[in-house]
């Protein structure tokens, strides 16, 4: 239900602050504060259209299953917990941002290259990705390519492989990925967890 995927993602928004301010989470790269700002505008944008969809639902549920009062009532309740919600967001981004600028005053960012190099670790080559969404028939084209652009280039830290691979995928794909810490050892077990239900050679045959 909506108003399940809607509460899940608000609550994983608080749950990424607490860790950010217990310091369970890592921000001592550029690639590490670069990871974690992408992954938390995704669930934002994620958490914007699940709420849209949860107002419709809401709004549209017969009174018959459910009282005009207390309906009105759930609704509000959850457009505060959006507002909440994005006062969240905004302080993740806040901080994560100024890490980020603090960490560019002390060291002198490199200018921008089309090749990857130590400096700019989770730059990829430019080549377009595409995207995957758990269609069986596209998965051998998204494998090699994400293993040709991404696991192969050992100039991409995990993290940052990981970083892309939940860019890159969305839907039912995204969520298997999801499932996996954003950190360097999170990587590999959610690429084994990705290709486990789509390496299934009689499907793809078929």
């Amino acid at each position: 239900m909506s108003l399940d995927r809607f509460i899940r993602l608000a609550d994983s928004l608080v749950e990424f602050e607490a860790s950010l301010n217990s310091n369970e989470f890592p921000v001592s790269t550029r690639c590490l504060l670069d990871a974690h700002i992408g992954e938390t505008k995704s669930t934002w944008e994620r958490l914007r259209v699940i709420y849209e969809q949860c107002l419709d639902d809401l709004s549209n549920k017969e009174e018959s299953e459910k009282e005009a009062d207390d309906e009105a009532s759930e609704i509000e309740t959850v457009k505060q917990k959006y507002r909440n919600s994005y006062s969240t967001y905004c302080r993740i981004i806040s901080k994560l941002t100024e890490a980020l600028e603090n960490m560019s005053n002390i060291v002198h960012s490199p200018s921008p290259s089309l090749q990857p190099s130590p400096n700019n670790p989770f730059h990829l080559p430019p080549i377009e990705l595409p995207t995957f969404n758990g269609d069986y028939r596209s998965w051998p084209t998204f494998r090699d390519m994400f293993s040709a652009v991404c696991i192969r280039n050992s100039k991409l830290c995990p993290v940052g492989k990981l970083f892309h691979l939940s860019q890159k995928t969305k839907g039912e794909a995204h969520e298997i990925v999801a499932k996996s810490p954003l950190t360097n050892d999170g990587f590999q077990n959610a690429w084994s967890n990705l290709c486990a239900p789509y390496e299934n050679k009689r499907v793809l045959v078929n």
